[in-house]
């Protein structure tokens, strides 16, 4: 399909916003010992049943509880000389005057100097995922917007989470409406079942291993204000697995340290970079919100004759060319033909393209 880029002065005047909530990372659960036999908890006393007090040096002391095949763990005390061995690690707390180390990682308590590999790689993965909360103002067409983003992530034992949330104010200037637009979209990913993964610039596509379905999608949209007839039912929700999904990243940096913390978190993965390819604007995701409630009709051209097909109220689509009438009147082109715009509430385009 051809694209028909025009512009039109926007309607001035700016509207609500509305503050997004940062979004925590999950609890990180107890590992296996690292190679080093310990981890490392500098400035910390542990709490647990002790099995014996020694007079030795720092190393000694984790030599004898290495040896030991009942010891959980040590500290010692720089200011007295003394290593506690410990049958059984209950619990930690700060201690600038103490060196502790432990065969499991202690729940609740700070993570240590030297975590699992895969938790690494999973804090990498997070922060190459976490953009700085954004909020800016974009115009296309007949609609303005007011936007706030916002990501988070999570994990846990073999998924991490990716979290894209926005709130976005829409004026439709042609229809005299303001609406408000939440988004919130999950992308779990087992990294454990992943086959290959190609980074394109901010882009990294992920395949699934032999087929298997590894990622779960959710989404939730949500329209408010003076939305008026077409609210009825919503939020709207999906829910679906695949096999294949393309991230957007913040930028190319971001997507290259994604692709390596994945390698890392599944030795198995295949990583490549895609060819360049040319550089196009992403289509629209719009949501038809016609304040009567009736489907929307479609036409064979902008203001053209009806093709008997409509597009039913809330139904989202993709819209990559817009136009205008001789009346001036906004048009999108939409499977089967065109449709009013002035009748969409679409959404903002995305910062990180």
């Amino acid at each position: 399909m051809s694209k028909a880029r025009i512009a039109r002065p926007a309607a001035g005047g700016l509207f609500a916003t509305a503050a997004v909530a940062l979004l925590s990372s999950m609890a990180m659960p107890a590992k296996a010992q690292p190679d080093s036999g310990f981890f490392g908890y500098p400035e910390t006393t542990l709490d647990g049943t002790v099995s014996a007090n020694i007079a030795v040096p720092l190393e000694r002391c984790r030599e004898i509880c290495t040896e030991r095949s009942g010891c959980e763990g040590f500290d010692y005390s720089h200011e007295a000389g003394i290593c506690r061995m410990f049958d059984a690690v209950i619990g930690a707390k700060a201690n600038p005057a103490r060196t502790a180390g432990a065969r499991n990682m202690i729940p609740g308590y700070t993570p240590p100097s030297n975590p699992p590999a895969n938790d690494t790689a999973a804090e990498l993965l997070s922060r190459a995922w976490a953009c700085v909360p954004a909020s800016e103002n974009a115009n296309k067409l007949h609609l303005s917007w007011t936007v706030i983003f916002d990501r988070g992530s999570g994990k846990s034992d073999t998924e991490t989470k990716f979290v894209d949330r926005r709130i976005q104010t829409v004026r439709n200037t042609d229809a005299n409406s303001v609406t408000t637009l939440s988004l919130d979209t999950t992308f779990q990913v087992d990294w454990s079942k992943l086959g290959t993964v190609e980074v394109d610039r901010n882009l990294v596509t992920l395949q699934c291993a032999n087929g298997v379905s590894c990622i779960r999608f959710l989404s939730s949209t949500g329209l408010s204000t003076d939305c008026r007839g077409f609210c009825g039912g919503q939020p709207w929700t999906a829910e679906a697995k695949k096999s294949r999904q393309r991230l957007r990243f913040c930028d190319a940096d971001a997507a290259s340290s994604a692709a390596a913390a994945l390698r890392q978190l599944n030795p198995k993965v295949t990583v490549s970079t895609a060819p360049p390819q040319e550089l196009r604007d992403p289509a629209l995701v719009c949501w038809i919100t016609d304040p009567s409630g009736t489907p929307l009709n479609v036409r064979n051209r902008p203001f053209g004759e009806l093709t008997g097909e409509v597009l039913q109220n809330s139904q989202s689509i993709k819209v990559t060319q817009f136009s205008w009438d001789p009346r001036g009147h906004p048009w999108a082109a939409v499977p089967g033909g065109w449709s009013s715009a002035k009748y969409m509430t679409c959404q903002a385009p995305d910062p990180y393209e």
